[in-house]
């Protein structure tokens, strides 16, 4: 399998030329970055929408040949295609009818998932108030990086 080439290499200087409209930037200076960010972005969107337009007639192709793992000859990879629809349940909904149909507790614990998490905002708000919260909430958590973004707002 080979591996995806990047678009342009990333640049050894902080010069960089901006593909599509041949601009030379240097992203060490903020607005300059900024400026770049924000072309970088309308290509970046541009190129989705001239996507999903290319996925539209393979997604025809997969429905007229009735696969979803296209193939063509010359080509060293397939296509796999993803399309119709996804099954969203209303979970109290599908308590509520299993339940009326004699369906097993246990069987409805197996089908219905509980996902616990954190409200981050109720989390900084109990620490500021009480040290002994802010202590408990330290001692549960852990820190990971994450990666860093920019976007452009309007």
């Amino acid at each position: 399998m080979t591996e995806l080439q990047p678009l342009a290499p990333v640049p050894a200087t902080t010069e960089i030329v901006l593909p599509g409209t041949g601009e030379i930037v240097d992203v060490s200076k903020p607005d300059q970055a900024a400026h770049a960010l924000d072309e970088i972005d309308r290509m970046r969107y541009g190129i989705s929408a001239l996507r999903d337009y290319v996925v539209g007639f393979l997604v025809e192709e997969s429905i007229r040949r009735g696969k979803k793992t296209l193939r063509f000859d010359g080509l060293r990879f397939d296509i796999v295609v993803t399309h119709g629809t996804e099954k969203v349940y209303d979970v109290a909904k599908v308590r509520e009818l299993l339940k009326q149909a004699g369906c097993p507790d246990d069987r409805m614990a197996e089908l219905i998932k509980v996902d616990y998490s954190v409200d981050g905002n109720v989390a900084n708000q109990l620490a500021a108030a009480n040290t002994r919260y802010a202590a408990a909430l330290a001692g549960a958590r852990e820190e990971k990086p994450i990666k860093a973004r920019a976007r452009v707002v309007r």
